[in-house]
């Protein structure tokens, strides 16, 4: 299956895992870049605009003839990908899921989304590779764990699954979704996470550390 990530800022690890897992599992990735400059909600440069449109994102994303969609995103973000999502939506017509932080907190709002037809609440490898697998081989998708399914106008919001006991079993991040892009290729020499979660420890973020 050919699985298409769209995202529009800086390098992020989570995606990479994702894409390293699904390629384990036999199916091709590719990410949808976006600089979001032009229209960044905090700056307007028409000339930007033009440049960096959407429509041209969403001509890049129909070359690559994806049959699943995937979003991960924080709050901020929010918006952008509700724009994205319904683009994305209208002119490919294939499945999108959403996941990462916003979507894992408030899967309620996410799920009742247009452009959204399955939400991931935290983990996501194991549960996007068996959605992948599932519907490439026509297998039912309604009891994936760690997924809130919309599907034939019923939302199957199904357990969440226990968390992976040891990063040693995953691999290692796919950066070569990433390095294609410019921007990414000058950054990856200053950017290394070595843990599994955010190392931080903020007190109003849900990923509190007691």
């Amino acid at each position: 299956m050919r699985v298409l990530f769209y995202y529009n800022s800086v390098y992020y690890p989570g995606i990479g895992l994702l894409s390293s897992f699904l390629k384990q599992n036999g199916h091709t990735t590719e990410l949808l870049f976006d600089p979001v400059i032009g229209s960044n909600h905090y700056l307007d440069v028409p000339l930007l605009n033009r440049i960096i449109s959407k429509k041209k994102l969403v001509q890049k994303a129909i070359r690559f003839n994806p049959d699943l969609i995937a979003f991960s995103f924080v709050t901020n973000q929010f918006q952008d990908m509700q724009l994205m999502g319904r683009l994305l939506k209208k002119e490919l017509r294939v499945p999108i899921i959403a996941g990462g932080t916003h979507p894992t907190i408030i899967p309620e709002q996410v799920i009742k989304e247009d452009w959204a037809d399955f939400v991931c609440i935290g983990e996501g490898e194991e549960a996007l590779a068996e959605l992948a697998g599932n519907l490439e081989n026509n297998i039912d998708i309604t009891s994936i764990k760690n997924l809130w399914i919309k599907w034939q106008n019923v939302i199957y919001k199904n357990e969440v699954r226990p968390m992976h006991p040891s990063i040693d079993e995953i691999s290692f991040p796919d950066r070569d979704i990433f390095n294609k892009y410019r921007h990414y290729r000058k950054m990856r020499r200053r950017f290394l996470l070595t843990t599994r979660e955010c190392p931080y420890n903020c007190t109003y973020c849900f990923n509190e550390r007691k």
